[in-house]
């Protein structure tokens, strides 16, 4: 979003709702239909006069491939020695430690 604001809502009726997430300026929404697609119970609700820049999949993909794949293969390792990073501090603090 490159100006203005956006709130998430999940209503239970037609005037009483839930607010989830509040989006401004310099932030993203929406992420989630490229792993997911499908309906979505939320709404996006414009609070504030937006200007949006809109990322395609297809672009994504083609963003993605322009990394060779040691690049890619670096990226995972990043991914797994940080997963295993998080790992090993949830498990040092279930242990008092």
């Amino acid at each position: 979003m490159l100006e203005g604001s956006v709130e998430i809502r999940l209503y239970s009726s037609k005037y009483i709702y839930k607010r989830l997430a509040i989006y401004t300026a310099g932030t993203h929404f929406g992420e989630v239909a490229f792993i997911s697609p499908g309906k979505r119970s939320f709404s996006a609700i414009v609070t504030k006069d937006c200007v949006l820049f809109e990322i395609t999949k297809e672009s994504i993909i083609r963003s993605v491939k322009r990394y060779n794949r040691s690049e890619m293969e670096s990226i995972n390792e990043y991914e797994l020695f940080s997963q295993d990073s998080l790992e090993n501090q949830r498990s040092k603090q279930s242990q008092g430690t």
